[in-house]
């Protein structure tokens, strides 16, 4: 295939030819452009691009500096661009059936396009609204999201978070069916799906080991599914030290004998995304929360409000959550006049579950499955540095219709009356494969995965491009109807 890119300004000239499409031609903004190369940020300082591979000319400008190749290897840009093609022109492809721009087939002539609306929001930081200058203090349903510890997202659309233009990318399923196979049957149909899909593309499949519960099933899961073949050609456990030390046993007799890949740590930076990848994201959510150790002895973490969870897992979650957001306001100097705001908000929220919330427990159960599930399940793409890609080759061995059904029709499977039962159905699980029952009866959910977004992000859209403070006059138009200073 040949292509031609003329990138100049903010505005993208493409040109593709193929035995397809003959010769076709459109116009698009940069933005849309970075969603289709491989490496968005290669392109955050450069000004034209014009590949011409028929007629052998490579050229760049970048930083006004112009500079001609004859040889794409030559550059690095150039180059990714160029091997990259094949993805570039299947992606490029998406955009034209989804958008059905006026592009000129069997001609040089170029179409311009209009610009299409903006993609929906999925993912924004708790303080967007001040950090951008929409608000200048932080409003009741800001402060939801930063006493849960993550930006959030209600995926039954009763509650308004952020922005009207805050979607979830993973809405919740029918739950009208109930799930009523057990779990051992959804992780070896999952991890039967997860081999064929690096089957079908061809590619290494990663598989990633916290050491914890959740990803120690998934190895599991994968390896009691697996072939000497697919695990030769196919697999590799993806690790670091924390996840040694979190289950050495589990690494001694298994993860160390396995195609492995060893990082120094999980921001995202030395992980090659060209490569599959799994990763155990969205068992707490199944699960319930880590907030709910507090309810027992050894009481985890610390935040504002913990004296109130101690004894009452089983009890009305009304009177908890209360002294919770009334430490949370004291901690942070907020109104008091916040607390019913939040409470009322927190009662529509739990009104709207497929099941009766009445407990603690149900209630912070019920929190991490529908407000912190769009964005653990995006939370690894958005810490590579190359997102778009990253959606493509990632998938959470958890994220399925089916895992959610069983989560609300098996509600009473995930803790008994100790923190140590804590997700049991995964311990029994992994005990059966193992034999080691001191980890069946002892080991607890810890926090294993530890990912550090660029505190520069405020916003990530649909098309999984990041915006940060200085895309403020562009957001605030696009997504908050051009407001800025108001205190609404």
């Amino acid at each position: 295939m040949f292509i031609k890119i003329l990138i100049e300004s903010e505005i993208v000239t493409v040109t593709f030819r193929s035995d397809k499409s003959k010769h076709a031609g459109l116009r698009l903004d940069k933005k849309e452009f970075l969603s289709f190369v491989r490496n968005p940020r290669e392109f955050d300082y450069i000004q034209r691009v014009l590949i011409n591979s028929r007629a052998d000319k490579y050229e760049i400008v970048e930083d006004n500096t112009t500079k001609t190749f004859d040889d794409p290897a030559q550059n690095h840009t150039i180059s990714n661009l160029v091997t990259h093609h094949r993805d570039f022109e299947r992606r490029i492809r998406g955009w034209i059936r989804a958008h059905k721009p006026s592009f000129v087939e069997e001609t040089v002539r170029i179409a311009k396009q209009e610009k299409p609306p903006a993609p929906t929001l999925m993912w924004a930081t708790p303080r967007a609204r001040v950090i951008l200058g929409v608000d200048t203090v932080i409003r009741p349903l800001d402060l939801i999201g930063l006493m849960h510890v993550c930006p959030i997202v209600d995926r039954t659309g009763t509650i308004e978070f952020i922005s009207p233009h805050l979607k979830t990318d993973h809405p919740l399923p029918d739950f009208s069916v109930p799930e009523n196979r057990k779990i051992k049957e959804l992780m070896l149909e999952r991890a039967e799906e997860l081999w064929r899909w690096a089957e079908d593309e061809g590619k290494q499949l990663v598989v990633w080991w916290s050491g914890g519960i959740d990803s120690t099933a998934v190895v599991i899961a994968m390896l009691r599914t697996s072939t000497p073949q697919r695990v030769k050609d196919i697999l590799r456990i993806g690790f670091n030290q924390r996840s040694i030390d979190e289950y050495p046993l589990f690494y001694k007799n298994y993860v160390k004998n396995l195609p492995n890949q060893y990082v120094s740590h999980n921001n995202g930076s030395e992980i090659d995304m060209t490569k599959l990848h799994v990763s155990g994201e969205i068992g707490d959510q199944l699960f319930g929360s880590d907030f709910l150790r507090a309810c027992f002895v050894d009481g985890g973490r610390d935040f504002p409000g913990k004296e109130g969870f101690f004894g009452n897992l089983r009890n009305s979650w009304k009177d908890p959550m209360q002294q919770f957001v009334s430490a949370n306001l004291t901690h942070r100097n907020l109104p008091a006049d916040y607390e019913p705001v939040i409470m009322d908000a927190y009662e529509r929220l739990c009104a709207a579950a497929p099941i009766e919330i009445t407990s603690l427990f149900d209630f912070w159960w019920w929190s991490n499955f529908n407000l912190k599930y769009t964005h653990v399940s995006n939370r690894i793409q958005m810490g590579s540095p190359d997102a778009v890609w990253a959606v493509q080759n990632v998938k959470a061995f958890f994220d399925t219709d089916a895992f959610q059904r069983w989560s609300v029709s098996n509600h009473d499977k995930k803790i008994k009356d100790t923190w140590k039962s804590y997700k049991f159905p995964l311990k029994n699980f992994i005990g059966a494969f193992t034999g080691d029952e001191d980890y069946r009866k002892n080991a607890v959910k810890v926090q294993s995965l530890k990912m550090h977004h660029d505190p520069r992000w405020v916003i990530c859209d649909s098309d999984y491009i990041r915006y940060g403070r200085i895309d403020r006059e562009a957001l605030t138009e696009a997504y908050f109807g051009g407001d800025s200073g108001s205190n609404d």
